[in-house]
């Protein structure tokens, strides 16, 4: 029976190890995806800083009235795109606390089972000392003659 429970403990242990493992894997992914969004926002914004000093000098330079459409119209497509990747970086950050806590659910479902493996190894141990205690309790009375009391308290008292 209870080396049936052992063999079920060390099922459930490894599958929850393997989860914690998965979980992590998750997380780390989440992170890179997080960074990378981080990234690309960041490029976007100094695209769009950049553009908006080149205007800066075309306005002061007096430049053709089509060339500063133009810095408008891409200066407005960046700050579109800068939005887009703000809101992407959002959903990410989002992302990587759900996979952090999912983590964290998942490394404290480990370290129960592995109590309870602990618990079932000290239950099997326990189990085991004590059925070599009573071989050895029988095997001492078959060789010494010594009948082992296998009664009560009551059962003594009466002989």
């Amino acid at each position: 029976m209870l080396k049936r429970r052992k063999e079920t403990v060390n099922t459930l242990l490894r599958v929850r190890r393997q989860l914690e493992d998965l979980r992590a894997m998750e997380l780390a992914a989440a992170v890179r995806a997080f960074e990378n969004a981080r990234d690309q926002r960041d490029r976007v914004a100094a695209a769009l800083r950049e553009n908006m000093m080149e205007r800066a000098v075309a306005q002061r330079q007096r430049f053709h009235p089509a060339v500063m459409r133009h810095h408008a119209q891409y200066e407005r497509h960046l700050a579109q795109m800068l939005d887009a990747a703000e809101s992407a970086l959002m959903e990410r950050e989002q992302e990587v606390k759900v996979r952090r806590a999912a983590l964290l659910e998942a490394s404290r479902n480990r370290k129960v089972m592995e109590k309870l493996d602990e618990k079932v190894n000290r239950m099997l141990m326990a189990g085991l000392l004590w059925r070599e205690r009573r071989e050895l309790d029988d095997l001492s009375a078959a060789r010494g003659g010594i009948r082992r009391n296998t009664g009560s308290l009551a059962d003594a008292r009466e002989e």
